[in-house]
């Protein structure tokens, strides 16, 4: 019996044992690793789970290690990783607390093999061409932020902006400095510090938060945001930003030493440093925030500089806004009673296509002033369609299209500009905001010169779009200035506005209104249409109008004080030459005031390197008192050759040399010499070019480009230049002018007194005369009728030395009616455009293909656009689908089936067969709401639910949609169906011969497939297409970098720049068992564990998860950041299923229960054995 029990007993036994032996095997077989970094080693920017990390997934080699290999692992350095165990339930690096990211370098390509052990959570790299850094080698340090307004040089998280490159203060100091430059008082500027223009190594604060002030603290390596506040601090505006960081003490090997100081300094910039240490930093001394100004300016600036601030105590406060503009606040003095606003915006590789905005502004405080008018609202309010309406109180509206694209990539330019009266003198604080709600970029094809729609990008479209900003946006600031007695809009005073260049590059900038120049300036390189922006309104035009004065003003002598004080002469002219654009007052060029030598006057310009077409004029400035505002103002007079010396004088540079321009007042006499200098005393012409402002497709489009190919002119005999233009519809605002070699120093145009270009006649031009325009409305030609117009410019008798001679011939001739149309098909899922010319009332089949290759169509719902005046819709079908549902009357259709449809190959999805109605051009476009794809489950019959993919929802198509379908929009002549009758012979059988079948012919009518009489339901186009909440107010760059928000599953919240390697990664205390690092970026940048597109840090807890290199965008997972947060949730697979770590339980499970039941087995045998006994 003893034995029987113990049996029992010893079998019970062996099944616990099997289920804790088999339970641990499972626990053990269950944990998995996958290697997570940087994009250029494992593909992938910082994966955060097993789903989302590719083929990084490591091993087992038998040794209880993992490993895994990457394959031809290009040449590069700070190549970062960390292992990741169990879908971001541990983040493992290196250091203390495993938290630094592992960083190596590849001196040559080869493959690299990572090796990890979990127990003792040893990571090793090998490989031929590796190499692990043992210490920092430091080529370069640069500052690092939000650029918000001129902070940082406006560079926002912008690592490799050289202009932020810090000095080292000497030569293996260690110490490295940079100072800005008068800037705001602000509350949020974020910066940190990154070597070699890369986040594998940067410093900043254990926590993101604010910096101390004027004195020196630790840095952490690769930690959180800095934030200078000194408005806090009690700081005006006008001060400097001193940032020095010192690394002499800093040990790569335990990351620490590294310290800050930032000095802010205000009043005179003392030149000993404030402090003793570092030794080697010659640090700014700093200033108490309630220090003063100055109370005196320098005796030679003109009272227009004086600080805004000065009287601002019971000012008003304006803060300028917008949803893609920073932030500009600016303070009134009480006298000031008028500023502008203006928002500034520059693009790269493509250029603005079309945009909308609203400016609104309390009405109750505020009211736009004449000068806010179409022509200033915008750089460029005469090229394609543009609307402006000022009417409605308290807003301030504008939008503007041109399919030859408005040039924003070669400068800065205006995207919105107004000037306000502030009519409530109570008010203390109001704020204009500037709501941008559509902003999209293209590219132009160079044979049509119009938009190129493969190449259209949405900068915001109700709601930004953070990865398209970050790639092509380079420039987005708001300047707002007063406008009084101190300031004005444009200079000199005398200028017209029409004549002032189009192109201006500094768009934000105010020219005081003190400089009253009594004569006109001198003739700038550039057309007179354009915005009046600073460069525009100071430059000479070297077009019309714009020419030198031809004596001196007669008020001169009465604003000039007795006894005279000495002139001030400047030499103004070409950027290339002066450095500067045509700018003659002794402030905005102090750089180019020449030198009193005797009688005369001189300035050298040192290796001015070779160049052509070199211009310039001397400016005589005289202080005087504005007799109204009793303010000091310059009294200009411009000074060129020729006759009443109103042109530039010109020359060129043969070979680098020094330049050397000297001016006698006493006869007005220019002279420039130089070794390599010769001064132009003939023209020679390589080519003519018509330049103009390109309005509704004059001269193809181009506004004012100077050397534009599509315009230059045919010589057709010596020295007769032609050209002709098609299909001009009649208007009357054509401007152009005749400009020769590509370039402002000669041009041609009408007197200054004259405008309108005769036609039919020839007409003598002025050189650098004033724009012409040409009014085919004035010749009787209705506004919109097509004409050919053909110019012709005669230099057969131009004489160089006194700029005579030249004519110009316009002829315009009506255009033969065309009855052409060209229809163009497009749609939101075809990637090219269909497109063909037919004639008036042809019929048209406009159609698109869709192939969903190894899928099918489970459901898709689709609407059409066109134009009625254009087209006349005969019909529209699913040729495809049976079962469909298609509403004629709103052209939306829509159909839905579990069986699938097949479109395997290729099939039309939709076809429209028009009548064409009207000559022109027409777009039809297919605007497809939801497509549903799926694979067909042969056993049901129906759809596979882990097949589905989505590939539109509500217009939003998936990015990898193309991956998955074929489509494209055809258009051709339509074919009628063949309606052959079917064949109703008699039968073969002669007999009975009068048995002729009853059964005649059926009428053949035509295919009843034409539109179903079922018209689509009403609801067929989803109600929810377009969210009311798609644009977020703050979508401003200056907002890109929520510190609070954790992409829920994004890379690493480590990634963002702030901790660019998770060397703060996984965290030293207790590690969030699903985590990936929440703020591993820039804490400025987005959600704090979400990189900044902007490669900014973000501030991410000093133990978070992988410390990603670089940032990322607000919208992307902070794997792009360091591991320094440790809170994030890690995402789960993309399919919805569990990770393949559980799935390795499985088997061990049924060798548990293959135990237990033998277990079992042996205690019923005992049991049995005891009654049969």
């Amino acid at each position: 019996m003893f034995k029987k029990a113990l049996s029992l007993l010893l079998s019970m036994m062996l099944v616990v044992t099997s289920l804790v032996v088999t339970v641990m095997s499972v626990s053990a077989a269950g944990d998995t690793y996958f290697v997570s970094g940087c994009e250029e080693l494992t593909g992938y920017k910082w994966a955060t789970t097993e789903a989302t990390c590719g083929d990084n997934v490591m091993t087992a080699n038998g040794d209880g290690n993992y490993e895994k290999v990457f394959t031809n692992v290009a040449v590069g350095n700070g190549y970062q990783f960390k292992v990741v165990k169990n879908d971001g339930e541990e983040w493992i690096g290196i250091g203390d607390g495993y938290e630094q990211n592992f960083t190596f370098n590849v001196k040559t390509a080869c493959d690299v093999t990572v090796t990890f052990n979990p127990t003792t959570k040893e990571i090793n790299v090998t490989g031929d061409g590796v190499d692990i850094p043992k210490d920092l080698v430091i080529d370069h340090v640069t500052a690092v932020g939000n650029g918000f307004g001129e902070w940082l040089h406006a560079k926002d998280w912008k690592l490799d902006a050289d202009v932020n490159n810090l000095t080292e203060t000497s030569e293996g100091s260690k110490v490295y400095q940079i100072t800005y430059e008068n800037l705001d008082v602000y509350e949020n500027y974020q910066f940190k510090f990154a070597a070699n223009s890369s986040w594998a190594d940067n410093w900043g604060l254990p926590e993101s938060g604010g910096a101390p002030l004027n004195e020196w603290f630790d840095l952490t390596y690769n930690g959180q945001d800095m934030i200078i506040d000194t408005d806090e601090a009690g700081y005006d505006d006008g001060y400097d930003i001193v940032l020095t960081l010192d690394l002499s003490n800093f040990s790569y090997a335990t990351k620490q030493g590294a310290r800050c100081k930032i000095d802010i300094v205000t009043g005179d910039k003392p030149t000993e440093p404030a402090t003793e240490e570092p030794t080697t930093v010659a640090a700014p001394t700093t200033v108490a925030p309630t220090t003063a100004a100055p109370e005196t300016e320098p005796a030679t600036e003109p009272a227009t500089e004086a600080a805004t601030t000065a009287a601002a105590e019971n000012g008003l406060t304006v803060k300028a806004t917008s949803n893609l503009f920073p932030e500009k606040k600016i303070v009134l003095s009480p006298d000031q009673k008028t500023f502008k606003v203006t928002y500034v915006f520059q693009s790269k590789d493509k250029d603005v296509l079309d945009f909308q905005w609203f400016m609104y502004y309390d009405s109750n405080v505020l009211k736009p002033t004449d000068n806010t008018n179409k022509s200033t609202s915008f750089e460029y309010p005469s090229q394609g369609s543009y609307m402006f309406n000022k009417k409605i109180p308290g807003e301030i509206g504008a939008t503007g299209t041109n399919l030859s694209l408005y040039n924003s990539t070669s400068k800065e330019i205006v995207f919105a500009s107004a000037e306000f009266e502030v009519i409530d003198p109570s008010a203390t604080e109001t704020t204009v905001n500037l709501d941008a709600q559509v902003l999209r970029l293209s590219k132009v094809d160079p044979d049509t010169d119009y938009t190129i729609t493969e190449e259209e990008v949405e900068i915001t479209n109700f709601g930004l779009n953070q990865e398209n900003y970050d790639k092509f946006v380079t420039v987005c600031k708001t300047d707002s200035v007063p406008v009084s007695s101190e300031e004005t809009t444009v200079a000199p005073t005398t200028e017209e506005a029409t004549t002032v260049a189009p192109t201006t590059e500094e768009a934000t900038t105010v020219v005081p209104t003190t400089e009253e120049v009594t004569t006109v300036a001198p003739t700038t390189e550039e057309p007179t249409e354009v915005p009046t922006t600073e460069e525009a309104t100071t430059a000479p035009a070297t077009e019309p109008t714009t020419v030198a004065p031809t004596t001196e003003p007669t008020t001169e002598p009465t604003t000039e004080p007795a006894p005279a004080a000495d002139p001030i002469y400047v030499v103004a002219g070409s950027e290339e030459f002066a450095g500067l654009k045509w700018i003659g007052d002794p402030v905005g060029g102090a750089q180019n005031v020449m030198t009193k030598d005797g009688d005369l006057y001189t300035k050298t310009f040192t290796a001015t390197p070779a160049g052509k077409d070199y211009q310039i004029k001397v400016v005589k400035n005289v202080e005087g008192t504005d007799p109204e505002t009793g303010n000091k103002v310059w009294n200009q007079t411009w000074f060129g050759i020729g006759e009443e010396y109103k042109d530039n004088l010109t020359f060129n540079v043969t070979d680098t040399c020094d330049v050397t321009v000297t001016f006698n007042p006493a006869t007005n006499e220019i002279n420039v010499t130089g070794d390599n200098v010769k001064v132009v005393t003939d023209l020679e012409v390589e080519y003519i070019t018509a330049v103009g402002n390109g309005y509704e497709g004059w001269l193809n489009g181009v506004a004012w480009g100077v050397d534009a190919a599509s315009n230059k002119m045919d010589k057709i005999a010596d020295k007769v230049y032609k050209i002709s233009y098609t299909n001009v519809v009649s208007s009357d605002s054509y401007e152009f002018k005749f400009a020769a070699n590509g370039s402002w120093a000669a041009s041609w145009g009408l007197p200054a007194e004259e405008n309108g270009a005769p036609v039919g006649e020839n007409y003598a031009l002025t050189y650098n005369g004033e724009n012409m325009v040409l009014d085919t409305v004035a010749l009787g030609y209705e506004e919109g009728t097509p004409l050919d117009v053909t110019l012709t410019l005669d230099l057969t008798n131009f004489d160089y030395p006194s700029k005579q001679g030249a004519k110009a011939f316009i002829q315009v001739t009506p255009q033969a009616p065309s009855d052409e149309a060209t229809i163009t098909a497009s749609s939101n899922i075809c990637q090219a455009n269909g497109t063909g010319t037919y004639k008036v009332g042809d019929k048209v089949s406009v159609y698109y293909v869709l192939d969903t290759k190894d899928a099918q169509v489970e459901d898709v719902q689709w609407k059409l656009s066109f134009d009625k005046d254009a087209l006349e819709l005969n019909s529209l079908t699913m040729p495809a689908i049976n079962d469909g549902f298609v509403n004629t009357d709103s052209y939306e259709g829509s159909a839905s089936s579990l069986s699938l449809y097949d479109f395997a190959g290729g099939k039309k999805l939709v076809e429209a067969v028009f009548t064409v109605k009207a000559a022109g051009e027409t777009k039809v476009n297919l605007n497809v709401v939801d497509l549903t794809l799926a694979k067909l489950n042969a056993d049901t019959g129906h759809a596979d639910e882990g097949s589905e993919y989505e590939a539109v929802v509500n217009s939003d198509i998936a990015n990898d949609i193309f991956d998955n379908i074929n489509s494209e929009a055809k258009v051709e002549a339509y074919v009628e169906p063949a309606t052959t009758e079917p064949a109703t012979t008699e039968p073969a059988t002669t007999e009975p011969t009068t048995v002729a079948p009853e059964t005649t012919e059926p009428t053949t009518v035509e295919p009843a497939t034409t539109e179903p009489t079922t018209v689509a339901p009403e609801t067929t186009e989803p109600t929810t297409v377009a969210p009311e909440t798609t644009e977020p107010t703050t979508v401003a760059p200056a907002t890109t970098e929520p510190t609070t928000v954790e992409p829920e599953t994004t890379e690493p919240t480590t990634v963002a720049p702030e901790t660019t390697e998770p060397t703060t990664v996984a965290p030293a205390t207790t590690e969030p068992t699903t985590v990936a690092p929440e703020t591993t970026e820039p804490t400025t940048v987005e959600p704090a564990t979400v990189a900044p597109e902007t490669t900014e840090p973000t501030d991410a807890p000093a133990t978070v998860a992988p410390t990603t290199p670089d940032a990322t965008s607000a919208t992307q997972a902070a794997a792009n950041g360091q591991s320094t947060a440790d809170t994030a949730t890690p995402d789960t697979p993309a399919n919805g299923t569990s990770s393949n770590a559980v799935q390795t339980g499985n088997a061990s499970m049924a060798i548990v229960i293959l135990l237990a039941l033998i277990s079992a087995t042996g205690v019923v045998y005992f049991t049995r054995k005891r009654f049969t006994k």
